[in-house]
């Protein structure tokens, strides 16, 4: 679910007058994001954009910004050439393959794909 529909759903819960628990759950929440966006620096990954049926570029995930609207990417490789570090707008992108960061339990070549998607592109 998008947070847009998560944020619509909560306002519409009957049980969302309680704005000390709206609080904690928002807390909560991003306090979860950031951990997930912890543990994806420095993994390297193939980026898919709008429009492209397979990836474009590779690179090396260095972070998000604070409004989870841009990832930020260092040795980026694609149609343009190499750039040391680089700004990739998130509604750009429709999915990125990281690769596993544990070699021991797992194939070299196995990746995981987190698939970004946006309320505009499912109203089209």
């Amino acid at each position: 679910m998008s947070p847009t529909r998560a944020r619509a759903a909560a306002a519409a819960d009957a049980d969302a007058d309680d704005a000390d628990a709206l609080a904690a759950c928002r807390v909560f929440l991003k306090l979860r994001a950031l951990a997930v966006w912890d543990d994806l620096v420095g993994r390297e990954c193939d980026i898919t954009l709008v429009g492209d049926r397979e990836p474009c570029a590779n690179a090396r995930f260095a972070g998000v910004d604070a409004r989870e609207r841009a990832f930020a990417m260092e040795a980026l490789r694609g149609a343009l050439g190499t750039h040391a570090r680089a700004r990739v707008r998130c509604e750009d992108v429709v999915s990125l393959s990281m690769r596993r960061r544990d070699r021991e339990s797992a194939d070299e070549d196995e990746t995981r794909t987190m698939t970004c998607d946006s309320d505009d592109e499912r109203a089209r």
